[in-house]
């Protein structure tokens, strides 16, 4: 039995495809079309259109598009069936119980079979780690404090020391070369083929569906790098996904707990901090982010406590702020990481640290303090905001105090002492006025030269609403949502 192009065509018609993106991305109208930030690449200025006449999206940074279908299956890593069965359902639309038709069968064909590999390799190294061969990373995992359910839960394996190992295995399956190559599990060149995993701890990366798209591996014993992750493939894309998602985005938990590694994570859930997750080697992403804000409002930062640690968490608050989440850090010293941390004082008083973690925007301001942020202020004096540049001029911050009423100063004045600021610039306002001028004049004030973050010190504990009436009409001063003291960003642009 086949899907008929009617039925394909009722299930596309029936979910709006602006509806149906804006649970992934947030969308913002312009005219007749929305745009925001692509999901499918880095970028800080939106490029990512809905059209919904068409029916269509189109990024003019990357050139991804497509339809209602085409986006769920590249941003889901969905096959065609899966991603028509899930809209299906979205729409209460009832699908035959059989049969795909030929187009969806060749759309599917490829994927599948990746994903096949994936879940075999999976499971081969699941054994090793069980076999003799495999006895010295078991020890390391006892040694690491894991128990047996929760090294089943990760499905953590072993990939063996013979370099072609998993090669020859999935070879005995059936698969063929170029399908292996494009994998990338295995290197196959002229000079002869490997796997690209060999003596290593293996902890399969999965997709929020429980798919298998990708691995880490953690070398045993001798051997750089000591982290190694699969290559980018048409299954894995490491900027969109977070290691342990797929258990997190089902938590009970009313946040998600960001971390630096595979261990931190799995010692988190093991210790029932069942919202835990990792970024995959990389920095941490928008994207990421995105997929972040589609399960929780509220991120806390548990990396590292050591220079590296505390700069990762500066670089990714305005990228949490972007996207619409409220982030916290965790103190964690005296120890290193959260898995160092629980094994010495345990769940409880880890959970003692939530309760206790630091507000980002003071967490800034401390990091201000010890010459780690490389940040400075451009303020908007008002009486009521002097408090709070003069907080940030005592901990070294280049301020730049406008008069009484928010105004801006001369051309020249503004340039001259943001061309001497460091690459992130926050400008500081207080009350709808003084922000509303900010919003409007810093960009023709400077020619569009430099970029910057405006942010509401507000003194409200909560939102409130603020309004400001303009030309056409009332209009709400914050971008989305509440603003609590002094900490969203209400509006960002770039040169």
């Amino acid at each position: 039995m086949f899907y008929s192009d009617e039925l394909i065509e009722e299930i596309r018609t029936k979910n709006d495809i602006v509806d149906v993106i804006s649970g992934y991305v947030k969308l913002q109208k312009k005219g007749s079309t929305y745009f925001g930030l692509c999901p499918f690449h880095n970028e800080r200025s939106p490029s990512f259109s809905v059209t919904p006449q068409k029916e269509m999206y189109y990024c003019f940074g990357c050139g991804a598009g497509g339809n209602v279908f085409t986006f769920l299956m590249e941003y889901e890593n969905f096959t065609f069936p899966e991603a028509l069965k899930t809209l299906a359902e979205r729409a209460n639309i009832p699908l035959p119980e059989e049969g795909y038709s030929k187009e969806a069968r060749e759309q599917a064909d490829l994927k599948t079979k990746l994903l096949e590999i994936h879940k075999e390799a999976g499971l081969y190294f699941y054994h090793q780690l069980r076999s003799e061969r495999g006895k010295t990373a078991w020890n390391y995992l006892m040694k690491r404090g894991l128990m047996e359910d929760t090294i089943k839960r990760f499905g953590l394996g072993y990939s063996n020391k013979t370099s072609d190992d998993l090669y020859q295995y999935l070879k005995r399956k059936g698969y063929a070369d170029a399908l292996l190559k494009e994998s990338g599990l295995v290197t196959i060149e002229e000079k002869g083929t490997y796997d690209k995993f060999w003596n290593r701890v293996m902890f399969p990366i999965m997709d929020i569906h429980s798919h298998v798209i990708g691995f880490g591996g953690r070398v045993m014993g001798e051997g750089e790098p000591k982290y190694l992750n699969s290559p980018e493939t048409k299954l894995f894309d490491k900027s969109r996904n977070l290691y342990g998602m797929n258990y997190a985005r089902v938590s009970k938990r009313p946040n998600f707990i960001i971390c630096e590694g595979y261990m931190d994570v799995i010692a988190l859930h093991q210790a029932g901090f069942t919202n835990g997750v990792a970024s995959l080697g990389t920095a941490f992403t928008s994207r990421q982010a995105s997929l972040i804000k589609r399960y929780t409002k509220e991120v806390l930062l548990t990396y590292d406590s050591d220079g590296a640690g505390q700069k990762a968490a500066l670089r990714a608050i305005p990228i949490l702020k972007e996207a619409g989440l409220s982030a916290k850090v965790v103190n964690l010293k005296p120890y290193k990481d959260p898995d160092e941390f629980i094994k010495h004082l345990g769940a409880e008083e880890f959970e003692k640290r939530i309760a206790k973690a630091e507000n980002s925007f003071f967490f800034e301001l401390r990091m201000l303090e010890k010459g780690q942020s490389p940040r400075a202020v451009l303020g908007f004096r008002s009486k009521a905001d002097s408090f709070y540049l003069e907080e940030f001029a005592a901990l070294g911050a280049e301020v730049l105090a406008a008069s009484e009423d928010g105004s801006l100063g001369t051309r020249g004045f503004v340039t001259d002492v943001l061309s001497r600021l460091p690459e992130h610039r926050y400008v500081l306002a207080c009350g709808p006025t003084a922000m509303l001028k900010a919003v409007h004049a810093l960009p023709q004030i400077t020619g569009g030269q430099f970029s910057f973050e405006a942010r509401m010190a507000c003194g409200f504990g909560a939102c409130v609403g603020c309004t400001i009436q303009t030309k056409k009409g009332l209009r709400r001063v914050c971008k989305d949502g509440p603003i609590f003291h002094k900490e969203d960003i209400v509006w960002q642009t770039s040169p």
